[in-house]
């Protein structure tokens, strides 16, 4: 070691690399033949060689490995996003479907000029809303299923928020879809009832607040 160390400034890295590993295998190898039984020392090289061998096959396949999902990592991050209204549905399963866009489309357009605190587009809670509905299915289940679960999602402000009413939505989506947005609007009805009775006090209560209630109770019914 010490005999190969002296020449190490005059010689390259790979030189210098080369040298030691020349030095550490005639070493390593002659204290082999040295202390192996009679007739043994080729077995002894032998498996050492294949020992050694079969080390460096496993780190370079670890090492393409490592390279190969590096790899991997860089071509996920640098897939182009899927961006509708400044919220990313990359990885939706629903917002590749024309009935879900059709459906972002329309309450895009009857949100149109409402904006969130922050500034964002209305409809962007909508998309948001669509996408909690997903990410609460059976990862298992066939989309074509739900699909009407994430129109009504997008379109559940509608009637509520906007100027477009009920007959609107049956006929862009059908008698089915209206009828869901009806019952999830009836529930946000229910719910800032239920809010305004616990903020306000229920002694304040109107009779006219405790009919619309149980009128929203009965129809859901």
């Amino acid at each position: 070691g010490s005999h190969v160390m002296q020449y190490l400034p005059s010689l390259s890295m790979d030189a210098a690399r080369k040298a030691i590993t020349t030095t550490l295998e005639s070493t390593y190898s002659h204290n082999i033949i040295q202390a192996a039984p009679n007739g043994a020392s080729y077995i002894y090289i032998t498996f050492c060689a294949l020992s050694i061998a079969v080390g460096a096959l496993l780190y370079n396949l670890m090492s393409l490995m490592t390279e190969f999902w590096t790899l991997q990592g860089r071509k996920m991050s640098q897939q182009e996003r899927n961006i509708l209204y400044g919220v990313d549905v990359t990885n939706s399963r629903f917002f590749r479907d024309t009935r879900v866009l059709a459906a972002l489309e329309f309450a895009a357009e009857a949100h149109k000029g409402q904006r969130r605190k922050t500034g964002e587009p209305y409809v962007s809670h909508c998309i948001e809303t669509a996408l909690i509905v997903e990410h609460n299915l059976p990862p298992a289940v066939e989309p074509e299923r739900y699909i009407s679960s994430i129109i009504v999602a997008l379109l559940h402000d509608v009637i509520d928020d906007t100027h477009v009413d009920l007959s609107a939505i049956q006929r862009a989506f059908g008698a089915v879809v209206a009828r869901m947005v009806s019952n999830v609007s009836k529930l946000s009805q229910m719910n800032q009832l239920l809010r305004r009775g616990k903020r306000e006090g229920w002694a304040e209560y109107s009779p006219e607040h405790f009919r619309q209630l149980r009128k929203l109770i009965v129809d859901l019914a």
